[in-house]
């Protein structure tokens, strides 16, 4: 029975997140895309932006902090 319990909470958790990953702009859905979920690295991405790595991880930081604060509220 805890396991369903625990197996709803996660379901509910992660419709959360993607909600919140939703919200953010096509630009920002895309990073979250490449780093999260695809496992590219910030350089790998910044190579295919031609932007730098560290404006890459602004960028990231930025868009965590979002999420942080959808998912708060």
């Amino acid at each position: 029975f805890m396991d369903e319990i625990k197996d709803v909470i996660a379901g509910l958790k992660k419709e959360a997140l993607y909600q919140a990953i939703s919200a953010l702009s096509a630009a920002d859905q895309a990073l979250v895309q490449g780093l999260f979920f695809e496992g590219q690295s910030e350089l790998d991405y910044a190579g295919e932006l031609g932007i730098s790595q560290p404006a890459v991880h602004k960028r990231k930081v930025r868009i965590l902090k979002q999420l942080k604060k959808l998912l708060e509220n």
